[in-house]
């Protein structure tokens, strides 16, 4: 389970509650140093795409960070962005992004960067083009590949 809450602060010679306060920074590091829950991401690329894989998350405080290792069983539309919902609402549009590799099957491969389209969705760009990852003739399709890491802060 992901620690949200928040490290505490220390008084100088203060006496009371500090057995309570590391607590709170034992769970905290405890936030860094467990397992880190799965969650299963919706994929969209102007339908929903079918996939097999690993989504995960870690969250200690405000701090969320998402690994991402998803194949595709199904197609969409190159027309259309790569979006991929996130497991906590983000504080807001662009409050985090991260770095993704895309293995095209049929093609090549192609990396890029992410962006918080809204508090509960990512896109994807890539590196290639200023155009929204999908828009540039990229079609998912089954047998691709999405590895992501997505660092943002949360709502």
């Amino acid at each position: 389970m992901p620690y949200t809450g928040s490290p505490p602060s220390f008084t100088a010679g203060e006496k009371t509650g500090v057995a309570a306060k590391l607590n709170q920074l034992r769970d905290a590091i405890r936030g860094f140093t467990d397992p880190w829950p799965a969650y299963t991401p919706t994929v969209t690329q102007s339908a929903t795409i079918t996939k097999t894989g690993t989504a995960y998350y870690m969250q200690v405080g405000k701090l969320v960070t998402v690994s991402l290792n998803l194949a595709f069983t199904s197609a969409g539309t190159a027309s259309n962005p790569i979006k991929v919902t996130l497991p906590v609402t983000a504080a807001g549009v662009g409050r985090g992004g991260g770095a993704f590799w895309y293995f095209d099957a049929g093609t090549a491969h192609y990396t890029g960067f992410t962006h918080l389209d809204s508090a509960t969705t990512c896109l994807f760009y890539r590196n290639a083009d200023t155009n929204t990852f999908g828009t540039s003739g990229v079609t998912v399709a089954s047998g691709d590949t999405l590895t992501a890491l997505i660092t943002y802060e949360a709502a």
